[in-house]
């Protein structure tokens, strides 16, 4: 019994001992990115600051480089008089309203535009498969 009482008081205070050193270290080194060159920073702050939301590019596929000029931002798909959201991908229609709040990337959906590039650069094709119950 008095030698289960000593281990405990033992063990007792190693642990105040490791939450003394705890407590009393030196913060620890916290990497920051350097949003505009991309490259790691070691400095003692308590947070990362990312200055500005990176913009997305839109890159256009070969294949649609030669097909005419659209002009920008107009209409691929008549808008709808119900409020429905459609979009265009690889020349087929979307019907994306119920799934605009459930996208992971967002609410990013520019209603009666062809978004393939937008589509393509932020997935594979693989996600058409998926889509397939969208399709109008």
């Amino acid at each position: 019994m008095k030698l289960a009482k000593t281990a405990f008081i033992l063990a007792l205070f190693n642990f105040l001992i490791v939450v003394a050193v705890i407590v009393n270290s030196k913060q620890p080194e916290i990497t920051e990115i350097n949003t505009d060159t991309m490259t790691p920073t070691k400095t003692q702050v308590k947070k990362i600051v990312v200055k500005e939301p990176r913009t997305v590019k839109t890159v256009v596929p070969t294949a649609a480089k030669t097909a005419a000029p659209a002009v920008a931002d107009a209409p691929v798909v008549a808008p709808t008089t119900d409020n429905r959201c459609i979009i265009v991908v690889d020349g087929a229609r979307y019907d994306v309203t119920s799934f605009r709040n459930l996208h992971s990337g967002g609410n990013i959906f520019q209603c009666g535009s062809d978004m393939s590039a937008v589509f393509h650069q932020q997935h594979d094709n693989s996600y058409l498969a998926r889509m397939s119950q969208y399709k109008i």
